[in-house]
């Protein structure tokens, strides 16, 4: 079977790409495994789909700059199906022996058989090193790979960067081996998406994330920027969730001089007490009813804007009319909102 539709929302496990359709009208969702038929049923496949894997020869892949004694290494095949040529990606056992092809035809559609039960390469390393580098498709691995002449560990996941999430916990012992893990995935918006979430599951510290100026690392390939993409690699930030801080990056953010920034209160003596306004922090007025608090705020809102400041003034107890009169009355010193024909 062919797919006819790739990386659609999975109505099983709500997968927002992991859901492919066949052209039997059948779907097949990568990350929670669901199978169901043409017409909705279940059928989960706890076995590969299809036992018969076809064979290729080793070529190399000219159009992506692939050598082949890379596809050699990866067991990536030419060959056909059903009298057309397909690109086939074998996914390999610690045995060696196949468990899943994806064959890849000219127009960038896929056909698989079997199930994805490793990482694609995941067979050619052993486990434990100074790092290893995730893909998100085995053109990428195969690029990345030949970067580093074949010698160092590169996988790639089987299929989309937010649907891999069950491929990535299943090899988390393999993954947690290695001193570092680099995800290098597409630069795009969903690559990015995926390389967080996939990054997280790790042990802290051990994920770091690639940042490539190209689409990916096949295209880096191509374009003849193999040392960039090494580069990017040997420079990948290491992943922490968003708020989390390296004690190596803290002296930067101390001596962040326009954090400290603050701009006066019209008032003196508040001056002298609290050393101005700062950005980053909450004031909170309070006094007794009738006192001046709406007063105090329109003096600051007038202040703010004399010194170039954007102000957002939303008053819940006074008109607009109300509170642009206060304001401009503070600039020419005049009561305006008890001024007598004022439009």
């Amino acid at each position: 079977m062919a797919f006819t539709k790739t990386h659609h929302q999975c109505d099983d496990c709500g997968s927002s790409d992991g859901c492919s359709t066949n052209d039997d009208g059948s779907t097949h969702c990568f990350s929670c495994n669901e199978h169901r038929g043409r017409h909705g049923g279940r059928a989960r496949v706890s076995e590969p789909i299809s036992r018969e894997f076809i064979t290729g020869k080793t070529v190399a892949i000219a159009p992506r700059g692939l050598t082949e004694d890379t596809c050699r290494k990866w067991s990536y095949q030419v060959g056909e199906l059903n009298g057309k040529a397909v690109q086939i990606a074998n996914y390999k056992n610690k045995h060696g022996e196949i468990v899943f092809q994806k064959l890849r035809h000219r127009d960038k559609s896929f056909v698989t058989r079997g199930t994805p039960s490793v990482l694609f390469g995941q067979h050619l390393w052993k486990q434990g090193g100074r790092r290893v580098v995730v893909t998100e498709g085995e053109l990428d691995a195969l690029s990345v790979s030949q970067a580093f002449d074949n010698r160092w560990a590169v996988v790639s996941i089987p299929c989309g960067a937010t649907s891999s999430v069950n491929h990535i916990k299943k090899q988390l012992d393999w993954l947690n081996s290695f001193e570092s893990v680099v995800f290098c995935f597409d630069n795009d918006e969903e690559g990015t998406k995926g390389a967080k979430e996939l990054a997280s599951l790790l042990s802290p510290g051990k994920a770091h994330i690639a940042e490539l100026p190209l689409k990916d690392a096949s295209d880096m390939l191509v374009a003849n920027k193999t040392k960039e993409l090494v580069e990017c690699l040997w420079n990948a930030r290491e992943y922490r969730p968003d708020g989390i801080i390296n004690g190596t990056e803290l002296w930067d953010v101390i001596n962040n001089t326009e954090a400290n920034k603050a701009i006066e209160y019209p008032f003196k003596r508040l001056n002298d007490m609290t050393h101005g306004m700062r950005l980053g922090e909450l004031v909170t007025v309070t006094a007794g009813s009738g006192t001046g608090k709406s007063l105090f705020c329109r003096e600051i809102a007038h202040h703010l804007l004399g010194h170039g400041q954007t102000v957002g003034y939303i008053a819940l107890e006074e008109s607009v009319r109300r509170t642009a009169l206060g304001i401009m009355g503070i600039h020419i010193d005049k009561p305006l909102h008890l001024e007598e024909g004022i439009v």
